[in-house]
């Protein structure tokens, strides 16, 4: 799959999967959901849902991956995908 980065969003894919696992190791085990930032493809998600949250949140700001991610996680009725600027979301409510 070929994506284009976009400057404005300052985008980076994270791909290398040494850095990918040890990110995930240090998701606190008793932790029931979790909120990811820029998932872009799901690179990190692929991870993300082995941990078996009851609850993934993925906040993309750009919508050319919202339908990637849609097709892809499709089947997890426990991952929300929002399309939306993570600056203008109240995550207090």
């Amino acid at each position: 799959m070929h994506v284009k980065l976009k400057k404005k969003f300052g985008q980076n894919f994270l791909v290398d999967k040494n850095i990918l696992k040890k990110i995930n190791k240090l998701i606190p085990r008793k932790t029931n959901s979790i909120i990811e930032i820029g998932p872009g493809i799901g690179h990190l998600t692929d991870l993300i849902i082995k941990n078996k949250l009851s609850k993934i949140s993925l906040i993309e700001i750009d919508s050319s991956f919202i339908e990637i991610l849609k097709s892809k996680y499709k089947e997890f009725q426990n991952i929300l995908i929002i399309n939306k600027d993570i600056m203008k979301i109240d995550l207090l409510n």
